[in-house]
This record gives structure tokens, sequence and C-alpha cells, in this order.
């Protein structure tokens, strides 16, 4: 199979991963500085960056491979795994016995100390973000579910011979209890705020940008303004009693959550199983 260009491995990643934020968790679970890539709106430009950032860090296997984690089934990027590992391999079968030197230095018990402090602080904040998307994502599962019953329950009154003459004669309506609805709305609201008031004031080790939002600028992590752009047209959508635009927004706020919750999770494990490795000098008494 003929290998592939960077142009296109840079496609193929800018396709898997299409938003900034989303780049820049894969960037920064692999390990690199951040601060030295330019994370542009265009994201084949973004991920041009990204791919030359790991190159000079010879990081290009590791990005593959955690993309293959997020993407087991993608053949592109299982070839491009492939393309990888070949000049390694050639590399190794030239000189099989010629053991690559360790070059690594030894962290002073200061070092280890710090590198400790800043995983279990970033665990932590994972954690808390962790927390109240879970809880955003139950009430959000819940308040869909119970939309759907009220929906079906208006279309089956709606089927009655007598009622649908005078629906559709606009003599009558039917009414909607929509106080189920308020109230699971509040609920989530008050996870929202919980959710934005983290992303404001109390993300510290973590590298995602500070939240902020007033009437024309919204700014921050993605688990948290995803989320914040939809609180508006929703509330908008119980004043009118709009059910079906109710429906909708409820759907795609669960499938926002969903998906930052996965990613939060991702970088949640990666950072634990960081944790376990800054954490073995404190085992072998360093």
């Amino acid at each position: 199979m003929q290998n592939m260009s960077e142009s296109k491995i840079i496609k193929v990643l800018a396709y898997l991963y299409d938003n900034p934020d989303q780049a820049k968790m894969i960037a920064r679970a692999i390990g690199l500085e951040l601060s030295r890539i330019a994370f542009s709106h265009s994201m084949e430009i973004c991920w041009s960056n990204i791919w030359r950032e790991t190159e000079l860090q010879h990081k290009e296997h590791d990005l593959i491979n955690s993309a293959l984690d997020d993407f087991p089934k993608n053949t592109k990027l299982a070839q491009i795994r492939d393309q990888l590992i070949q000049p390694r391999s050639d590399q190794m079968a030239g000189s099989p016995n010629e053991p690559e030197p360790d070059n690594r230095q030894k962290p002073s018990p200061f070092q280890a100390r710090e590198e400790f402090d800043r995983c279990q602080k970033k665990v932590e904040e994972l954690k808390s973000i962790h927390n109240i998307l879970h809880e955003i994502e139950l009430r959000l599962s819940l308040l869909s579910a119970t939309m759907k019953s009220i929906i079906k329950d208006k279309k089956q009154k709606e089927m009655h011979p007598l009622k649908r003459f005078f629906i559709k004669s606009g003599i009558m309506k039917v009414p909607l209890d929509l106080s189920d609805i308020e109230m699971l709305w509040e609920q989530i609201v008050r996870e929202l705020l919980k959710l934005q008031h983290l992303a404001s004031t109390s993300i510290g080790i973590l590298e995602d940008e500070r939240f902020y939002a007033d009437s024309n600028i919204v700014r921050g992590p993605l688990w948290v303004t995803d989320l914040f752009v939809l609180q508006q047209p929703f509330e908008s959508s119980v004043d009118c009693s709009d059910i079906n635009t109710m429906e909708k927004l409820s759907t795609e706020l669960l499938r926002r959550c969903l998906t930052h919750l996965y990613f939060i999770d991702k970088r949640l494990l990666e950072t634990i199983n960081e944790l376990r490795r800054v954490s073995e000098p404190f085992l072998r008494g360093i």
C-alpha cells in the first residue's frame, strides 16, 4: 500500500477532530507543549501546526495511537500507524545487538513531588468537571424522556375525531402541562451554573481557557460553551410552549453533554495513569 503523504495525514486528523478544543485535548494528552502550537479555526492549518510539533518532539506514534484509542476501527489511522512503524522496524533490523541508550535523567525528590502534586490536582479538577457533567446528563435524559411522553400524549389526544376537527378549525388547542419540564429544567440550570462557575474560577492546573460570557462574546472550553449557547434558546421555547423545539434542543444538549463527558473521562483516565507513573519513585523510596 502506498504511503500516505503528510497533507493527507493532516486531512484525516482534521476530519476526525474537527474543532480546536478536541485538537487541544489530544495534543495535551500526548504531552505536547500547547503554548508552542497555534490553534487556528481552520482545522487543516491547526493540525498542520500540531503535526509539526509532534515531529519536533518525535511523538507521531503517540499521536496516532491516541487517535486510534478514540477511533479503533478507522482504517486510515491504522495505515498511518503502520507507515510510521515501518521505518522504526527497518532501523532495528539493521542493528539488532545495539541497545538504545537511556538518556533520561532521574528526577530529583523535589521534582518528583512537584509532578505528583500537579497530577493529583489535575485529577481533582477533571473529577469536578465529570461530576457536574454527569449530573447534567442524568437530568437531561429524564427531561428528554418526559418530553417524549408529553408529545406522545398530545398526539393521542389529537387523534380523537371530534378534537381533531376543533383543533384544525382553530377552535381549541390541546393544553400542555409543562410543570414537570420546568421543574427539571430548573435543576439542569443549577448544574449548568455550577459548571460555568467552575470553568470561570476554579480551573488552575488544566490549561483550558477560562469561561467568559457577555452579550457579545462567549469563550471558554467547549465542555461549557457548547451547553451554554443552547440554554437561552431552550428557555425561549419553554416560554412559547413550543414542545417540538424543546424536544429537539434537549436532545442536542444531551448529545453534546455525552460527547464532552466522554472526552473529560478520557483525559481523566490518562491523568490517573500519569499519576500512577509519577508516584512510582515514592513507592520505591526514590
